[in-house]
């Protein structure tokens, strides 16, 4: 379904991509996890992780592409990042987010849907 949002409650990229295979698994219709773990790696294209930080604040911690099977488990390649650099008087978690240096693939599909990214997103890293 294009434009699907699914919310997954997980420790990390990895666990939440297992749950979404223990989901599929659990309908009945795909005999292995193999076969879950290629409809997962087809359907997901973007895994966005949500953390809580030590201030309780909520937020984005990480985005995801997930790229495809690689001996059978779902590999991801991180885009973007939240870097935590230190505490601020006000207590709360200060940091910024920085990108991976590579472009996600579905890059060119979001031209071709009139969205002009300045590449430089993509290469932000000191």
């Amino acid at each position: 379904q294009d434009g699907t949002i699914i919310a997954v409650e997980a420790s990390g990229v990895s666990e939440a991509l297992a749950v979404l295979e223990r989901c599929v698994r659990s309908t009945g219709t795909f005999a292995s996890s193999r076969e879950a773990r290629a409809l997962i790696a087809q359907a997901v294209d973007v895994v966005v992780q949500v953390v809580r930080f030590a201030d309780g604040s909520l937020r984005v911690g990480g985005i995801h592409e997930v790229l495809g099977l690689e001996v059978d488990l779902p590999i991801t390649q991180e885009i973007f990042s939240f870097r935590r650099q230190g505490i601020g008087d006000d207590g709360q978690v200060r940091g910024k987010y920085l990108a991976n240096g590579i472009p996600p693939r579905f890059y060119d599909e979001l031209e071709a849907r009139g969205y002009q990214l300045d590449l430089q997103i993509f290469n932000d890293n000191p």
